[in-house]
């Protein structure tokens, strides 16, 4: 963010938070407890919410839709923009993820508003072999995920992480996406992740 919008990194340190609600993986060491749709929030409580929050929070220049699938709701990214520019908020960053299987779940296409302004996007690739996909992420879907992460590897506010990931296959990522456009991520067993082991063996 620093190199794309020009200011010290410090600036785009603080985030405000939305967490969205549904995914269709079964992430063992997914940190989310909510993971079914839940209820409908506009653009516009949104945008109330971060000048409530930024009342008391300093530097809070960052609004960050997290996962479950975010990007399946992409064309809300355009909405939440619009609402913020109104508003005078045309220099907070919006940081989204993506999956990349919404297009193939959902037939939407998110890389169609990688344009947006003051907008970023961080792809979560749930394995980089066949094998690997299935056991972090339950569901056979490594070929198609590949597939939609083509669409945005050439767009500058796109970069591309990597969790419990299997070093054999990294070097077909690295064929797709340089390595200083990556974050490796080490799994981290949140309470929610320790309460859902203790629940699937009981």
């Amino acid at each position: 963010m620093s190199r794309l919008f020009e200011k010290g990194w410090v600036y785009y340190d603080t985030h405000f938070v939305v967490q969205i609600a549904g995914c269709p993986f079964d992430c063992p060491y997914c940190y989310v407890d909510n993971l079914k749709i839940d209820t409908y929030t506009s653009a516009k409580e949104i945008v109330n919410k971060f000048f409530e929050f930024s009342e008391t929070v300093p530097n809070l220049n960052v609004i960050h839709l997290c996962g479950g699938a975010p990007a399946r709701y992409s064309q809300f990214w355009e909405e939440l923009r619009v609402e913020l520019d109104n508003n005078g908020l045309s220099r907070v960053v919006i940081l989204s993820d993506t999956i990349f299987v919404e297009n193939h779940l959902y037939k939407v296409k998110p890389w169609n508003y990688l344009h947006l302004h003051h907008f970023c996007l961080v792809g979560c690739l749930k394995g980089v072999t066949p094998l690997n996909f299935f056991l972090n992420a339950s569901k056979r879907l490594f070929h198609e995920a590949i597939a939609e992460l083509t669409h945005y590897v050439n767009h500058k506010n796109f970069w591309l992480t990597l969790i419990n990931y299997d070093v054999t296959g990294l070097s077909n990522i690295f064929d797709l996406v340089p390595y200083e456009k990556i974050d490796f991520l080490k799994v981290v067993e949140y309470e929610v992740v320790k309460r859902r082991k203790i629940n699937d063996l009981s």
